[in-house]
C-alpha cells in the first residue's frame, strides 16, 4: 500500500543520511512513474526531506554519464537511488559507470548511494 511504501522510503533516507557527508548534494534517481518528459514531471520530495539534503532528481531515462558528471562539476557528491536491483535491470550502462566512477556508501539504508567525489584528487 501507498503509506507502507512511503514509510519505507521514509527509513531508507532516513538510515543513509548519517553515511553522507553534511550538507552534501545529491543526485536522487529512481525510475519514473509514467515516463513524463523533463519539465512536466513532479520531483519526489521524501528522499531529501528525510536525508536532509538538496540536490537533482532524474528519471532512470533521463540519466547520462556527462549528465551526472556535470552535476558533480555543480557539485553534487553522492548519487542516491532505491536500490541498486532496478537501477541493474533498467539501466546497467549507468551502474557500470557508478560503480566505475565512484564508492558505493556503505550503510544499513535500503538506498544504494555512491560517493562520486572519492576518487576525486581535487574533491577528496
Amino acid at each position: 500500500d501507498y503509506v507502507g511504501a512511503m514509510i519505507g522510503r521514509r527509513d531508507a533516507a532516513t538510515a543513509l543520511a548519517p553515511a553522507l557527508m553534511p550538507g552534501s548534494l545529491i543526485i536522487f534517481a529512481e525510475p519514473s512513474d509514467g515516463g513524463l518528459p523533463r519539465g512536466q514531471h513532479v520531483t519526489p520530495p521524501d528522499p531529501f526531506y528525510f536525508m536532509g539534503r538538496r540536490g537533482w532528481f532524474l528519471a532512470f531515462e533521463w540519466l547520462s554519464a556527462d549528465e551526472i558528471e556535470g552535476l558533480v562539476d555543480a557539485g553534487a557528491r553522492y548519487f542516491v537511488t532505491p536500490g541498486r536491483e532496478a537501477l541493474r535491470r533498467q539501466r546497467p550502462d549507468i551502474l557500470a559507470f557508478l560503480d566505475a566512477r565512484g564508492t558505493l556508501v556503505a550503510s544499513p539504508s535500503a538506498f544504494a548511494a555512491w560517493d562520486l567525489r572519492s576518487r576525486d584528487r581535487i574533491h577528496p
